[in-house]
């Protein structure tokens, strides 16, 4: 199977997104507004066209407050809930060295923040969408990170696909391959980019599933097939990372055998078809 994921954009306009502290500067007025116009329509003459249009505003005012509080209530919740995973991924145990004298201390070791960053957005209209882009020459935009599996053997079914909010492919692995349906059974192998690069899914995936084998690239794609007439500025040229975990240059000496650059070069004709169709 071929695994990759795609920006999909959202119908949703920019100017509906607003930071935590935005949002709370918005909302603090809208109860005094609300008060105001319940005076205003309870002096209005029902015979006057003001009595039409009171209700609806005042309608419009509260609406606007009860999607503000509950953008902030989901801001916070999802800040929580990425606080108590830290924290529970900071208590597995791990061998590393102890930090010596006089040296400053490890940061892993801080609590995370409970609280959403200030710079954290919500957006009313769509809570689920995040501002993400396709790649670091494109722009950003509002949308939503589609993941599909494609059977890279032959034909090029789409046989599991879900949505996230994740501007990432790191962490994709197991989600992507609980979408396949019981009924088509598991893969013995599963091809990634190096978007998928993540040493505790490569190392859990092997404790779980030993019969899968695994090729995720973990260079850039000049990495793998470089360019023949690159006519780039020379500081705009990457060369590919030193690799120096057992566990990166593992995959990479896998990747360098020739069924890998075969398995490779089938993911690259498996899965970008099946975006390019959609």
């Amino acid at each position: 199977m071929s695994l990759d994921g795609t920006l999909i954009r959202a119908h949703a306009s920019k100017d509906k997104n607003l930071t935590c502290p935005r949002a709370q500067s918005l909302r603090l007025p809208l109860p005094q507004e609300v008060q105001a116009l319940l005076a205003q329509a309870e002096q209005a003459d029902p015979r006057e066209e003001d009595s039409q249009r009171l209700p609806e505003e005042l309608a419009r005012r509260q609406a606007l407050r009860k999607k503000m509080e509950e953008a902030c209530a989901r801001r916070e919740a999802r800040a929580q809930a990425r606080a108590e995973a830290e924290k529970a991924q900071a208590r597995r145990p791990r061998a590393q060295p102890q930090p010596r004298e006089g040296h400053a201390q490890d940061p892993s070791s801080k609590p995370p923040p409970a609280a959403p960053a200030p710079e954290a957005q919500v957006h009313l209209t769509d809570p689920d969408l995040r501002l993400m882009r396709k790649n670091r020459r494109e722009s950003y935009s509002q949308g939503y990170n589609a993941q599909v599996v494609v059977d890279a053997e032959g034909s090029p079914w789409i046989v599991g696909q879900r949505v996230s909010d994740s501007a990432t492919d790191a962490g994709h692995w197991e989600p992507g391959l609980q979408s396949i349906p019981q009924e088509l059974g598991q893969p013995t192998a599963v091809l990634a980019d190096c978007g998928y690069g993540s040493k505790e899914d490569f190392q859990r995936l092997g404790r779980q599933r030993p019969g899968l084998a695994l090729y995720g690239s973990v260079h850039w794609e000049e990495a793998h097939a470089p360019r023949r007439y690159d006519d780039r500025p020379l500081d705009k040229v990457r060369s590919p990372r030193r690799l120096r975990d057992p566990v990166w240059v593992a995959m990479a000496e896998k990747l360098k055998t020739p069924e890998g650059r075969a398995l490779d070069r089938r993911r690259l004709c498996t899965v970008e078809p099946a975006f390019g169709v959609i």
